[in-house]
């Protein structure tokens, strides 16, 4: 964890935008396996949303990642969380199907 929170430390420093949201979505990887579902999903959220305004091709990966953590989080529990952290309803694209390769 440490060393996830120094590489995004050091890539906002150099304004790595890309990095930092590589680094995020990785840590996003890791609060997932450590059961910290709120974390994880700001930190796929914020991974996404450098993706998508740099064209970055990593946007699908998070997308997936998304899915996968709102199956193990719950439907309910993630939606509301969502909506919490992010202030929308999920977007259409997050229901449009399952997880791409699942």
């Amino acid at each position: 964890l440490a060393t996830y929170e120094r590489a995004l430390q050091l890539a906002d420093i150099i304004g790595d935008q890309g990095g930092a949201a590589t680094t995020r979505a990785q840590l996003g990887v890791l609060f997932t396996q450590l059961g910290e579902y709120s974390k994880a999903l700001t930190q796929f959220y914020l991974a996404q949303e450098v993706f998508v305004k740099l064209k970055l091709p990593y946007e699908r990966i998070i997308v997936n990642e998304l899915k996968m953590l709102r199956r193990k989080w719950g439907k309910l529990d993630f939606d509301a969380a969502w909506q919490a952290a992010i202030g929308t309803a999920l977007p259409e694209w997050f229901l449009d199907s399952e997880v791409a390769g699942k």
